[in-house]
């Protein structure tokens, strides 16, 4: 029994929230709003928003959001309406995603953008997440991270999922 007990601990304190991802154990209805993109050079973006079930694409698909006639709204990103179309209910994948946010590892991040690659006009994902339902925070983050290995595994799952469903 002493050795139960200390493997258990042992295990418990080698497994970090980022290793170990955080599942969000929510009902499908109330998972958080979250948006997955991709932010490049020269207005290069593309988003895909899970809200309340169903899968969103933004309304600026595939057209330079840095020209005037193509902004989205940056300062309300997640929920104003005017940025997003509705594509329909949410698939599975993008519903796990949600849930396997790791929100652990990703709040440790003291610099939210780690994208050393828009230097050279290239791009990185994007993850935002609503946080305490309508009217609560925002909190996002934007880059490659590769010196947190479970996030930036993370971060490739959400590039996947842009890529599949953001065009």
């Amino acid at each position: 029994m002493p050795y139960l007990l200390f493997i258990l601990l042992l295990l418990g304190a080698c497994s970090s929230p980022e290793e170990v991802g955080e599942m969000l154990e929510q009902e499908e209805s109330t998972l958080p709003t979250t948006v997955f993109g991709y932010r490049g050079g020269w207005g290069s973006e593309n988003y895909i928003r899970y809200h309340d079930g169903n899968l969103y694409r933004n309304a600026y698909a595939g057209l330079r959001t840095n020209e005037p006639d193509n902004r989205l709204n940056r300062d309300d990103l997640a929920t104003d309406e005017n940025n997003w179309n509705v594509v329909g209910p949410a698939p599975q994948d993008v519903i796990e995603a949600v849930r396997a946010l790791p929100m652990g590892g990703l709040v440790e991040i003291e610099k939210t953008e780690d994208c050393p690659a828009l230097a050279a006009d290239g791009g990185c994902p994007y993850v935002g997440v609503v946080r305490g339902g309508e009217g609560g925070g925002y909190l996002d983050w934007y880059g490659d991270f590769p010196d947190r290995p479970a996030v930036a595994q993370y971060m490739q799952r959400v590039s996947d999922l842009v890529e599949k469903y953001g065009q």
